[in-house]
């Protein structure tokens, strides 16, 4: 994979540890049958024409099964000082807690983006609502993370309507390092709880992503998932 392609993946990835970061305050909500949050994910038919299916193989490595349980309660702006970025989003060794299932969905549009990615976790009210307040603290604590290879630049999303229960969106550059060479890719993304649901929508790409396309496909997210949750 071209180092500008991976950087695009690693910056979907790297829009999990805004979620996998929030202090273990309540349970896991129980969901009522299988694969009930993967049905309110979305789908190339629910989007606008131009976008498909991103090749989820190419982000087995990097994207988890579930969120992070160990790093709940966890500084949030902690990043590990040389991920690969599987060790960013799994959790630490010696620490245990209950998993919370993680569903996403990727979708690139047309050959050269932007990419969106998805994301649904069935965590509970209280804790959903917990993750979109780390976000806000994560902009005021610590809105620069960086490592020996990776870097992130974080900024509030201005003129963006509140959605859900709750929601925090900002701005984000992720900077991949890979030897001698380094590639930036910006990006916007959206924190949500909504009911017992933690949600992310991100769009990542070449060139900045355009605030009213996030609006647009983060408003159809959250109907399906009140259609369908």
């Amino acid at each position: 994979m071209g180092i500008l392609r991976k950087a695009i993946v690693v910056s979907l990835a790297v829009t999990l540890l805004v979620p996998s970061t929030s202090p273990a305050s309540a349970a896991p909500a129980p969901e009522s049958g299988p694969g009930r949050l993967a049905d309110a994910l979305l789908t190339d038919k629910d989007l606008p024409k131009g976008w498909a299916v991103f090749d989820a193989a190419l982000m087995g490595g990097m994207l988890p099964g579930t969120l992070d349980p160990n790093r709940l309660g966890a500084d949030p702006c902690a990043l590990p000082a040389s991920p690969p970025l599987k060790d960013v989003v799994k959790p630490p060794k010696g620490r245990a807690a209950k998993k919370i299932k993680l569903e996403f969905a990727a979708f690139m549009k047309g050959d050269d983006g932007p990419m969106l990615l998805q994301t649904l976790a069935g965590t509970g009210e209280k804790l959903a609502r917990a993750m979109v307040d780390d976000t806000r603290e994560m902009l005021k604590r610590c809105p620069v993370l960086k490592s020996d290879t990776l870097g992130i630049e974080m900024s509030a999303l201005k003129k963006f309507p509140e959605v859900g229960d709750d929601s925090q969106a900002l701005n984000m550059t992720v900077t991949l390092k890979e030897g001698d060479f380094a590639v930036a890719v910006p990006g916007k993304l959206v924190a949500i709880a909504s009911g017992d649901v933690y949600a992310t929508v991100a769009l990542v790409g070449t060139e900045e992503p355009a605030t009213a396309e996030l609006k647009k496909l983060t408003k159809r997210a959250l109907r399906k998932l009140a259609e369908t949750h």
